[in-house]
């Protein structure tokens, strides 16, 4: 999985955080974005240019920070396959 974030944005930072307290930093790849930038390859991730946003291995994506943790929490599960 990667998550793309902004260093200092709280939204990012929570999602940061429960990959830190669920010990998902072997699986979660952090990639820093630019965002805010005309001419950032971010945009051809996620055209929102919104962060944190999560793109799992099986190409289904989440932008919503609270959808983000949810889960990284595992308490949602990709039905898309």
């Amino acid at each position: 999985m990667k998550l793309y974030i902004t260093p200092g944005s709280p939204y990012a930072r929570m999602a940061r955080i429960v990959v830190l307290e669920k010990g998902l930093e072997h699986r979660v790849e952090t990639i820093v974005a630019r965002t805010r930038v005309s001419d950032s390859p971010y945009y051809a991730v996620n055209p929102s240019g919104r962060v944190p946003y999560l793109l799992c291995d099986d190409g289904v994506a989440f932008e919503e920070s609270a959808v983000v943790c949810a889960y990284l929490d595992g308490s949602v599960k990709s039905t898309i396959r």
